[in-house]
């Protein structure tokens, strides 16, 4: 099955023609842009206590939920959301051999912590992105 391939409607609401490419161009945009700021020497975490948790939080959450309107399975998409706790510890390790940077055990538990969070929300986000691209779309 082709991973822009269009889903059964009645086990996994199908995303509108076109959506579907975009969304993967978003998520590959959102990983870069993770692994970016988290292997740069001159981007350190936010200041202030545990503020830098919450954005490691948020940001694989949302790398997590950016799967659901890229695969055309649920399976796929909860691989690709797992995959995302690995990327997170893999940007901490990354992280002890960028000078000024360094692996925080905490961090990669709020990556984790972020990505499981997605995954929760995974069926609800899914619901939403196949009704706005659904109206979004041209008839």
């Amino acid at each position: 099955m082709s991973l822009f391939s269009a889903a059964s409607p009645t086990n996994w609401p199908p995303i509108a023609p076109g959506w579907q490419r975009a969304a993967f161009w978003a998520w590959i945009a959102g990983m870069t842009t993770v692994a970016f700021f988290s292997l740069n020497s001159r981007y350190g975490p936010p200041e202030g206590p545990g503020l830098d948790k919450i954005f490691h939080c948020v940001g694989y959450m949302v790398l997590a939920l950016q799967t659901q309107p890229v695969f055309s399975t649920r399976r796929a998409a909860l691989i690709a959301a797992l995959a995302m706790i690995p990327f997170g510890i893999a940007m901490e390790i990354g992280q002890d051999y960028v000078p000024g940077r360094s692996a925080d055990s905490f961090d990669a538990l709020a990556n984790s912590a972020g990505a499981l969070i997605g995954i929760a929300l995974a069926p609800a986000f899914r619901r939403l992105s196949a009704r706005v691209t659904a109206k979004l779309s041209p008839s």
